[in-house]
Protein backbone atom coordinates (compact mmCIF):
# COMPACT_ATOMS: atom_id res chain seq x y z
CA UNK A 1 0.00 0.00 0.00
CA UNK A 2 1.66 3.43 -0.97
CA UNK A 3 0.03 6.85 0.81
CA UNK A 4 0.95 10.17 -0.87
CA UNK A 5 0.98 13.59 -0.43
CA UNK A 6 1.03 16.53 -3.37
CA UNK A 7 0.46 20.25 -2.12
CA UNK A 8 0.65 22.65 -4.93
CA UNK A 9 -1.39 26.09 -6.93
CA UNK A 10 -3.59 25.95 -9.76
CA UNK A 11 -5.10 28.06 -11.86
CA UNK A 12 -4.30 31.61 -13.94
CA UNK A 13 -1.57 34.46 -12.18
CA UNK A 14 -3.97 36.04 -10.16
CA UNK A 15 -6.93 33.82 -9.33
CA UNK A 16 -4.33 31.01 -8.26
CA UNK A 17 -6.22 28.45 -5.68
CA UNK A 18 -4.19 26.20 -3.26
CA UNK A 19 -4.52 22.89 -3.87
CA UNK A 20 -3.64 19.65 -1.62
CA UNK A 21 -4.08 15.88 -2.89
CA UNK A 22 -4.12 12.57 -1.29
CA UNK A 23 -3.37 10.05 -2.88
CA UNK A 24 -4.39 6.15 -1.76
CA UNK A 25 -2.64 2.92 -4.00
CA UNK A 26 -3.45 -0.78 -2.90
CA UNK A 27 -2.03 -3.38 -5.15
CA UNK A 28 -4.54 -6.01 -6.29
CA UNK A 29 -3.00 -9.44 -7.04
CA UNK A 30 -5.20 -10.14 -10.08
CA UNK A 31 -2.03 -11.71 -11.95
CA UNK A 32 -0.17 -13.01 -9.13
CA UNK A 33 -1.60 -16.23 -7.66
CA UNK A 34 0.49 -16.37 -4.52
CA UNK A 35 1.85 -20.12 -5.79
CA UNK A 36 4.82 -20.77 -3.48
CA UNK A 37 2.89 -19.49 -0.76
CA UNK A 38 0.15 -21.78 -1.40
CA UNK A 39 2.42 -24.52 -2.34
CA UNK A 40 4.38 -24.24 1.72
CA UNK A 41 0.75 -24.29 3.07
CA UNK A 42 -0.03 -27.31 1.16
CA UNK A 43 3.50 -29.01 1.84
CA UNK A 44 3.06 -27.85 5.66
CA UNK A 45 -0.51 -29.54 5.31
CA UNK A 46 0.44 -32.63 4.32
CA UNK A 47 3.60 -33.05 6.76
CA UNK A 48 1.10 -32.69 9.44
CA UNK A 49 -1.53 -35.18 8.42
CA UNK A 50 1.54 -37.59 7.76
CA UNK A 51 2.73 -36.87 11.30
CA UNK A 52 -1.28 -37.36 12.61
CA UNK A 53 -1.53 -40.58 10.93
CA UNK A 54 2.34 -42.34 12.03
CA UNK A 55 1.05 -40.92 15.27
CA UNK A 56 -2.22 -42.53 15.84
CA UNK A 57 -0.93 -45.80 14.41
CA UNK A 58 2.15 -45.30 17.40
CA UNK A 59 -0.98 -44.84 19.66
CA UNK A 60 -2.78 -48.06 18.95
CA UNK A 61 0.00 -50.27 18.77
CA UNK A 62 1.26 -48.95 22.24
CA UNK A 63 -2.11 -49.51 23.42
CA UNK A 64 -2.30 -53.18 22.08
CA UNK A 65 1.21 -53.58 23.56
CA UNK A 66 0.37 -52.43 26.94
CA UNK A 67 -2.80 -53.94 26.91
CA UNK A 68 -1.12 -57.33 26.32
CA UNK A 69 1.40 -57.06 28.99
CA UNK A 70 -1.98 -56.00 31.72
CA UNK A 71 -3.51 -59.65 30.68
CA UNK A 72 0.31 -61.30 31.50
CA UNK A 73 0.50 -59.67 34.20
CA UNK A 74 -3.20 -60.29 35.58
CA UNK A 75 -2.69 -64.31 34.92
CA UNK A 76 0.78 -64.03 36.70
CA UNK A 77 -0.38 -61.63 39.97
CA UNK A 78 -3.96 -63.98 40.19
CA UNK A 79 -1.57 -67.61 39.83
CA UNK A 80 1.04 -66.14 42.38
CA UNK A 81 -2.20 -65.06 44.88
CA UNK A 82 -4.47 -68.52 44.25
CA UNK A 83 -1.54 -71.07 43.95
CA UNK A 84 2.30 -70.22 45.06
CA UNK A 85 1.62 -68.10 48.35
CA UNK A 86 -1.25 -70.55 49.72
CA UNK A 87 0.57 -73.67 48.94
CA UNK A 88 4.18 -72.15 50.50
CA UNK A 89 2.23 -70.63 53.85
CA UNK A 90 1.37 -74.23 53.84
CA UNK A 91 4.71 -75.43 53.52
CA UNK A 92 6.15 -73.37 55.91
CA UNK A 93 3.32 -74.37 58.55
CA UNK A 94 3.98 -77.52 58.22
CA UNK A 95 8.06 -77.22 58.66
CA UNK A 96 7.45 -75.07 61.74
CA UNK A 97 5.76 -77.90 63.34
CA UNK A 98 8.79 -80.67 61.89
CA UNK A 99 11.39 -77.93 63.30
CA UNK A 100 9.42 -78.21 66.76
CA UNK A 101 9.13 -82.14 66.53
CA UNK A 102 12.66 -82.61 65.42
CA UNK A 103 12.26 -83.72 62.37
CA UNK A 104 14.04 -80.88 60.12
CA UNK A 105 16.98 -78.80 61.38
CA UNK A 106 16.72 -75.04 61.80
CA UNK A 107 18.93 -74.69 58.08
CA UNK A 108 15.77 -76.55 55.99
CA UNK A 109 13.37 -73.94 58.23
CA UNK A 110 15.00 -70.95 57.31
CA UNK A 111 15.35 -72.16 53.56
CA UNK A 112 11.40 -72.51 53.60
CA UNK A 113 10.83 -69.01 54.83
CA UNK A 114 13.04 -67.95 52.57
CA UNK A 115 11.21 -69.16 49.91
CA UNK A 116 7.75 -68.13 51.46
CA UNK A 117 9.89 -64.43 51.35
CA UNK A 118 10.66 -64.44 48.09
CA UNK A 119 7.09 -65.52 46.76
CA UNK A 120 5.91 -62.63 48.21
CA UNK A 121 8.48 -60.16 47.15
CA UNK A 122 7.55 -61.85 43.35
CA UNK A 123 3.54 -60.53 44.10
CA UNK A 124 4.46 -57.59 45.24
CA UNK A 125 6.79 -57.00 42.24
CA UNK A 126 4.22 -58.39 39.84
CA UNK A 127 1.11 -56.36 41.75
CA UNK A 128 3.33 -52.75 41.13
CA UNK A 129 4.33 -53.88 37.48
CA UNK A 130 1.10 -54.21 36.82
CA UNK A 131 -0.15 -50.84 38.12
CA UNK A 132 2.51 -49.22 36.55
CA UNK A 133 1.27 -51.06 32.82
CA UNK A 134 -2.51 -50.38 34.11
CA UNK A 135 -1.32 -46.68 34.75
CA UNK A 136 0.36 -46.01 31.30
CA UNK A 137 -2.23 -48.09 29.54
CA UNK A 138 -5.13 -45.37 31.09
CA UNK A 139 -2.84 -42.30 29.68
CA UNK A 140 -2.31 -43.76 26.32
CA UNK A 141 -5.75 -44.88 25.95
CA UNK A 142 -7.45 -41.72 27.79
CA UNK A 143 -9.98 -44.04 29.57
CA UNK A 144 -10.01 -45.32 33.12
CA UNK A 145 -9.87 -49.10 33.60
CA UNK A 146 -11.79 -50.71 36.18
CA UNK A 147 -9.60 -52.43 38.72
CA UNK A 148 -9.64 -56.55 38.62
CA UNK A 149 -6.41 -57.16 40.60
CA UNK A 150 -5.53 -56.02 44.08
Amino acid sequence: MTVGVTVGREGPGAARERLSTLTVSVPLPLFKRNALGIGQARSELSQVQIEREATGRDVRASVNALWLKLASLESRVRRLQDSMLPALADNQKLSIKSQRAGQIGLLELIVVNRQALDARRDLIDALADYHATRDALEAAAGVSLDSTVS
